[in-house]
């Protein structure tokens, strides 16, 4: 009798167990590849398709969903447990599906590492360094940006914005693209979709956090004003190391993607729809100042 009780407990430990295991869900991007399709609408709606075929109900699939990459590439990420996972990796027409990593922040290089010089002349440097930048936009993905900073004010006689253009500037918390989107930075987009599904809804409440395009780490101002930063004179740390602060380009636009949050998390989720969207809005150049943990994994 307790022996058979006691068996029966186990073997009730064990479907607990193994529920459980099936039962937790992890956010997964599945990689289609290449668009098949160019209408993102269409592009969609076969990914819903491929969700659905993991769930025995669309209106589960429909919640799980968290981006479909349909602009630059074909994809998705989805909340799913690891059975669903396994099931999407062995369909034919999906190249891979992985775990959605949380990344940390990292700092951009300085332009002396890359042999560019603060005042160029034409016997030391390129052609393309001698024009700052013109007719260039820069992507940065990073924790937003502080457009109000002199880094960002239009340098003179820069050229019009590029025809190619197609991105745009959305309003968020203390945030407003009239006044925030009408010179050198050109665009401002955030991702949090991603971050939310890891760490629960954003608390902006007890942090100084924007749900915005809005930088409240000043990292990515940073980097921001390495890359694009314009010409700012007598500029300094508090009063020490007086002199000319400049990007690299400094009469290339800007156009911010937002996609890292709260002590410098960025979810690979919220990444590649920033990814997605930054080159069908047409930008040059993508910045993007952040990764894994040392030991290095190997690009997949």
């Amino acid at each position: 009798m307790t022996t058979g009780y006691r068996s029966f407990l186990g073997l009730a430990f064990i479907s607990l167990c193994f529920i459980q295991s099936i039962s937790t869900t992890d956010v997964y991007i599945v990689y289609l590849g290449l668009k098949d399709v160019q209408d993102p609408i269409l592009t969609s709606n076969y990914h819903f398709h491929l969700l659905s075929s993991v769930f025995q109900r669309k209106e589960d699939a429909k919640q799980s969903m968290v981006y479909s990459y349909k602009h630059s590439f074909s994809g998705f990420s989805a909340k799913i447990n690891s059975t669903q996972a396994a099931t999407l990796a062995g369909m034919e027409q999906v190249i891979s599906v992985f775990k959605s990593r949380i990344l940390a922040l990292h700092t951009t290089r300085s332009w002396d590492f890359m042999g560019l010089n603060l005042n160029p002349t034409a016997d030391q440097s390129s052609p393309l360094q001698l024009t700052h930048g013109d007719n260039t936009i820069v992507g940065l993905f990073d924790t937003g940006i502080w457009p109000e900073s002199k880094s960002f004010h239009e340098e003179p006689n820069m050229h019009p914005i590029p025809r190619t253009w197609k991105g745009k500037c959305v309003s968020g918390e203390n945030f407003n693209p009239k006044t925030a989107c009408n010179l050198k930075l050109i665009g401002g987009r955030y991702y949090l979709k991603g971050y939310e599904q890891e760490h629960g809804e954003l608390n902006t409440n007890d942090t100084s956090e924007y749900r915005s395009p809005r930088d409240a780490n000043g990292h990515g101002t940073h980097t921001a004003s390495i890359a694009v930063g314009s010409t700012v004179k007598t500029a300094s740390f508090f009063g020490f190391g007086q002199g000319t602060a400049r990007g690299g380009a400094p009469r290339a636009r800007l156009a911010v993607y937002k996609v890292c949050w709260e002590d410098g998390k960025c979810s690979e989720a919220d990444i590649l729809a920033a990814f997605d969207e930054a080159i069908n809005d047409g930008v040059n150049v993508i910045s993007a100042s952040f990764g894994s943990t040392p030991p290095q994994l190997p690009f997949y």
